[in-house]
């Protein structure tokens, strides 16, 4: 695999059939991020005192939901990362992302001295939980969240309130855009774009 930075964006050739070197730990955040929200930065914040790097993917692969076009999403979320410091939009074919685990260890398995770590909310824990983790993650909670122990588990409690991109698209909608949980270059795009409406 090989990996090019270019401004905010992170770009993998999987193709590329020679070993990368990348010494960092990363953490690699995924989501339909429909709209990229307040609540999703400050996770990515949050996280940041934990790995070298976060790499954010939005994904098309819930099947409870349909998503705006990916290219408004990817454009939006470098919108919300352009000010932060070691945090980068990931560049990755959509395909090969469907099993955001696998990806992980493909990743690892591609890039000599990269350790992915997951980046879940606690909306995600229990599933994470059930599924037997076998790799470092990093789950934000609410300050009220019951903390756990696990291993391989690192909780981090947030200030944020719960914040949902579905509210948001209803507001929007309702045409109600007062007090969004938008950065207000996000939300001057979904306008000009009609996007939500």
């Amino acid at each position: 695999m090989k990996l090019k930075k270019i401004k905010n964006r992170i770009f993998v050739d999987p193709l590329y059939n020679k070993k990368s070197n990348y010494y960092k730990r990363v953490g690699y955040f995924s989501g339909t991020f429909d709209p990229f929200h307040n609540g999703h930065k400050e996770v990515i914040k949050l996280v940041l005192d934990y790995v070298d790097e976060v790499w954010v993917q939005p994904h098309n692969f819930n099947p409870k939901k349909n998503p705006i076009d990916i290219a408004h999403r990817m454009y939006m979320i470098s919108l919300a990362i352009e000010d932060l410091p070691n945090v980068y939009l990931l560049d990755y074919p959509q395909k090969l992302s469907r099993d955001k685990y696998k990806l992980m260890k493909d990743f690892e398995k591609g890039v000599e001295g990269l350790i992915v770590v997951d980046i879940i909310g606690q909306d995600h824990l229990k599933k994470t939980i059930e599924r037997e983790v076998m790799r470092d993650t990093c789950c934000v909670t609410r300050r009220d969240f019951q903390m756990i122990q696990h291993p391989r588990i690192k909780l981090i409690k947030g200030d944020h309130e719960a914040v949902s991109s579905s509210k948001i698209r209803e507001q929007i909608k309702l045409r109600n855009c007062k007090n969004l949980e938008l950065d207000s270059r996000i939300l001057a795009y979904i306008l000009e774009n009609r996007l939500y409406q």
